[in-house]
């Protein structure tokens, strides 16, 4: 009998909750409200805002360079202006195709500039005899760079949209991942002449 009772108390206190349960639905249905649990600020998930890019400034941009460059094509351009010595900078290698100097806005350290000194908006559309040279004076270069600042390997870029005219930047990685970031302590003019005395006295080696 001890049992029955327990089992019956048990039912009786089952329902009166369940049905405590139900009056409680009932009146929110007639609210019509809803109960929700709402989690900590630390456990939500944080929501991330897509960046909205106005790549209309850039293509604007491109445009105007694109413009600049047909005037540019009676050799007005800085790099022309640089090959020619009309611009100071810090040789490190020139023959009859092209020119390398030290790039005065690098983002790593050791980072060079391949000029081509026939004035030409797309790398590409070079001709192979100049196309050719330009890449094996590329791979001197490198190599020279690789055994004067030892990095992990050193990365050709070939982009030429600030300056339209035929270039190819070579970077020195230190780390295993590859930035555009400028370096925030810029090298200066001391610095990027000693640099390309170090890569000169390679090149001579090699």
């Amino acid at each position: 009998m001890g049992r029955k009772s327990k089992n019956v108390r048990y039912l009786k206190s089952k329902r009166r909750t369940m049905k405590g349960i139900k009056g409680k639905f009932r009146e929110n249905k007639k609210k019509k409200t809803f109960i929700r649990e709402e989690k900590p600020r630390e456990i939500r998930k944080q929501k991330f805002k897509k960046i909205k890019v106005d790549r209309s400034k850039r293509i604007g941009w491109l445009k105007k360079m694109r413009e600049k460059a047909k005037d540019w094509k009676n050799n007005e351009c800085i790099f022309c202006k640089i090959i020619r010595n009309e611009v100071h900078s810090n040789i490190v290698y020139e023959d009859e195709y092209s020119l390398v100097v030290m790039d005065i806005f690098p983002t790593t350290i050791g980072q060079t500039l391949l000029i081509v000194k026939k004035h030409e908006d797309y790398f590409f559309n070079l001709d192979g005899e100049t196309y050719a040279h330009t890449m094996q004076t590329a791979r001197k270069i490198i190599k020279a760079t690789d055994k004067t600042f030892k990095p992990i390997r050193t990365c050709l870029l070939v982009e030429g949209f600030e300056v339209p005219h035929a270039h190819i930047k070579l970077y020195p990685c230190y780390e295993e991942h590859f930035s555009l970031k400028l370096l925030e302590n810029k090298p200066t003019e001391d610095e990027l002449k000693k640099q390309a005395e170090k890569i000169k006295t390679n090149l001579t080696d090699s």
